[in-house]
């Protein structure tokens, strides 16, 4: 026996009412597209909210891990140039010491050695309690050169203190050394082998070359007693100053002296105007140190 008919009717324009039969199963087919559809629709937007969700997270994850290694490469900078300036501080004071230890005539490393002085020991340099990740080779890096900086820093700090007492002990004997300078300017000429302004051919410069206006002062670097105050061949005006423990300096195209041979003068004592007499390419200050008559660097006497 066949299904009883539904009839629906639809309204045409302007033709009234058409009759349309379904039967039940046509219906039901209809129905179950519709619902299919409707879910598979709510389905596709589930799935679509959930990738977008998990698009948006990645997205904000991305920016604020872009904007954690952004402070990280910053602080990584800093740290370098932090690093950098102690780095060149260290070097400095290292310097400072070598020039503290030659005026006092003894072996800087044996300052550190402890045999230029008694029984000072090294102290104990305390450990980095800093826990770093083992398994990261920057940490482990980092951590060794902060040890190794932390150590140089203390071997440092210890000779500066093992000097100041060897300075206790040999007052006299650093008081009278060339230690300063005989007027502030730019060096022009170290001390040594160079090409000579004249010749343009390599010779020995025994002394250094300070950059001044004409007129400018300049003073003994040491106490001691004047046996040249004059002429010489070369340097023009010229004053040579005997100190002590075979020690002598000598000031060189000066435009003026203001002190005679056989003066006794101070360490800091006016003695002259720079110039540019004698044979000059312009107006300086020729400064030597001569140990038992032999040139030496002066800038390892001048504590800066």
């Amino acid at each position: 026996m066949h299904a009883s008919k539904t009839t629906y009717y639809l309204h045409r324009s302007g033709k009234g009412f058409t009759p349309l039969g379904l039967r039940p199963w046509m219906v039901q087919t209809v129905w179950f597209i519709l619902i299919t559809l409707t879910i598979s629709s709510a389905g596709m937007s589930v799935f679509l909210w959930s990738e977008t969700y998990d698009f948006t997270t990645l997205a904000t994850q991305t920016m604020l891990e872009r904007k954690v290694l952004a402070e990280q490469t910053l602080t990584a900078n800093h740290l370098k140039q932090r690093i950098g300036d102690v780095q060149n501080e260290i070097q400095r004071v290292k310097r400072f010491n070598t020039k503290l230890a030659n005026n006092l005539n003894v072996d800087a490393e044996a300052v550190i050695r402890g045999t230029a002085m008694g029984s000072i020991g090294m102290p104990t340099v305390p450990a980095d309690t800093v826990a770093y990740p083992t398994a990261d080779p920057f940490s482990r890096r980092v951590r060794d050169f902060l040890d190794s900086l932390s150590d140089d820093i203390h071997i440092q700090e210890i000779r500066q203190q093992r000097l100041v007492s060897i300075i206790q002990d040999k007052k006299h004997e650093f008081d009278v050394r060339p230690s300063i300078w005989p007027a502030l300017g730019r060096i022009t000429s170290d001390f040594g082998v160079r090409r000579s302004p004249f010749s343009r051919r390599y010779d020995f410069h025994n002394g250094i070359d300070i950059k001044l206006q004409r007129g400018t002062p300049v003073k003994a670097t040491a106490p001691g007693i004047v046996i040249h105050s004059g002429f010489m061949h070369g340097y023009g005006q010229f004053i040579l100053i005997q100190h002590e423990n075979g020690i002598k300096t000598a000031y060189g195209h000066l435009k003026k002296t203001l002190v005679k041979e056989g003066e006794t003068v101070k360490r800091g004592q006016v003695i002259a105007e720079s110039g540019n007499t004698g044979r000059s390419t312009g107006p300086h200050l020729h400064y030597e140190v001569r140990v038992a008559d032999a040139p030496v660097d002066p800038m390892r006497f001048i504590m800066d």
